[in-house]
């Protein structure tokens, strides 16, 4: 969530109606392809895999409601809800509305039966702390100046560390630990890392860009190779080997592959002026 806040971030305008009118049609470009994407995709698997694939079983109870790709969801709901933070010049107000609709999004999750789960409020709750992390970041330069600090990426370095090979008893420790703490850490590092890191030489910053800026195309097409993928036998594979190296090599380099194809996928519909707008809202 982080990366992806500063691509929907807008510099405050004069008045909510702007500002409320870009983001309606910033989630018109999440809710059109998320619906019909997500019946392309279960269509194509009904078509291509067997009936007990753990895919398809998984599409067929969430696609009515665009629950596969919840993540489109997700961030359409986040985009509306920012609208006071984005327009707002006080951190501390926007500190505040940050808790009142992480409060909001918890108890939907526990408490809101089919409507929570919908509106995928489980995962809404699992990753607004890191949305709103990089849109407060984006807003306010002393944010910034923060995450970059040399004593703070020292923390991160030491606490990602710590917290990798951390376990305790207590799940909702673990849970804070997993979930939230060791997360932060890793962004900390990796923002302060990319940020000193010279984009025009790194070939490998090129690439990690240029998937960056077509992050939609692969999340919305990299299922349709994934199909065909089976990741457990993989992954039963490399345990019995006992070579965990290894097997994470293969999987990163398949990603990388499928990556690439998907966003390959996604440039060829673009050259329809009519597939695009369907597809992608515009």
């Amino acid at each position: 969530m982080f990366p992806v806040s500063s691509h929907i971030y807008y510099p405050p305008p004069l008045d909510y109606r702007s500002l409320l009118t870009k983001l309606l049609n910033r989630c018109v470009r999440y809710i059109v392809p998320m619906y019909v994407v997500g019946w392309l995709l279960y269509l194509f698997a009904l078509n291509t895999v067997s009936p007990d694939n753990n895919m398809l079983l998984a599409m067929r109870d969430g696609v009515l409601f665009g629950n596969w790709y919840w993540y489109l969801k997700a961030l359409a709901i986040f985009s509306l809800l920012s609208v006071p933070i984005m327009h707002g010049n006080r951190i501390w107000i926007d500190v505040i509305c940050v808790f009142i609709y992480y409060a909001l999004f918890g108890v939907l999750w526990k408490y809101g039966g089919e409507i929570g789960a919908n509106l995928c409020m489980e995962h809404a709750t699992c990753y607004f702390p890191f949305f709103s992390l990089g849109l407060l970041t984006r807003k306010y330069s002393r944010l910034q100046k923060l995450m970059k600090s040399e004593a703070l990426l020292a923390i991160s370095i030491v606490g990602y560390v710590s917290l990798f090979f951390f376990t305790c008893d207590i799940h909702i420790v673990n849970t804070l630990s997993n979930r939230f703490m060791l997360p932060v850490c890793a962004i900390v590092v990796a923002f302060n890392t990319l940020s000193k890191m010279d984009h025009k030489q790194s070939k490998i910053l090129q690439g990690l860009e240029y998937f960056g800026n077509n992050s939609l195309q692969v999340y919305l097409f990299h299922y349709f190779f994934v199909l065909f993928v089976n990741i457990h036998v993989m992954w039963k594979w490399g345990m019995d080997c006992n070579n965990n190296l290894f097997i994470h090599l293969c999987v990163l380099m398949m990603s990388i592959i499928i990556a690439a194809l998907s966003v390959s996928v996604g440039e060829l519909l673009k050259y329809s002026k009519y597939i695009g707008k369907l597809i992608y809202g515009k």
